[in-house]
């Protein structure tokens, strides 16, 4: 093979790992969950989200594996929830929540910026009757008392209006006021 095949070869392999990888870098998961409502094109996995933030913080429930980042300049956590039951590998998030609760170590990731981040125009902060207004207009309305990380919340959640979707979002409040939004998919 001649000497400039083998250059152009190498520059094409080159070009094709160097556009893979930023690729995978640039994708904001968060901001594209909340920006469209939606895991889409796919759900994301739990390999994705390590080599896109980092490993965070790990953390259990009953049925859940918890993968959450504390943002410093909004000091609002992002946390991606899996089943524990399936293996990193092959588990996928089911959730995607920003709240001001999370994990008791407050672990830094590659976050992009999630000051501004809202759903359905509703950001953390936001009075309650904003998520009422909202939801009282979607499919599957329910309101029930939770926990979110060890804070006694109250949590909205609701279903799209159209029967297709697989998707459901919830919103956290104490007090009155937004503490948490999350965007969800069901099995």
């Amino acid at each position: 093979m001649s000497t400039t095949k083998k250059t152009f070869i190498l520059a094409l392999v080159l070009l094709l790992v160097a556009w893979t990888g930023i690729g995978d870098r640039s994708e904001d998961y968060v901001k594209k969950s909340f920006l469209l409502a939606d895991f889409s094109p796919h759900v994301y996995d739990d390999l994705q989200i390590i080599k896109r933030y980092g490993k965070g913080e790990v953390s259990e429930l009953q049925y859940d594996f918890i993968r959450s980042f504390y943002d410093k300049s909004s000091q609002l956590w992002v946390s991606f929830i899996g089943d524990k039951e399936i293996s990193s590998e092959f588990r996928v998030v089911q959730e995607v929540l920003i709240s001001k609760y999370g994990p008791s170590t407050k672990r830094v990731g590659r976050l992009e910026s999630i000051s501004k981040i809202s759903l359905f125009n509703i950001k953390i902060g936001d009075p309650r009757n904003l998520v009422e207004a909202v939801a009282k207009n979607k499919r599957n309305f329910s309101f029930s008392k939770v926990q979110l990380f060890g804070a006694q919340v109250d949590q909205i959640l609701f279903f799209p209006t159209e029967r297709d979707s697989n998707t459901f979002y919830k919103f956290y409040l104490k007090n009155g006021v937004v503490v948490g939004i999350a965007v969800c998919v069901s099995d």
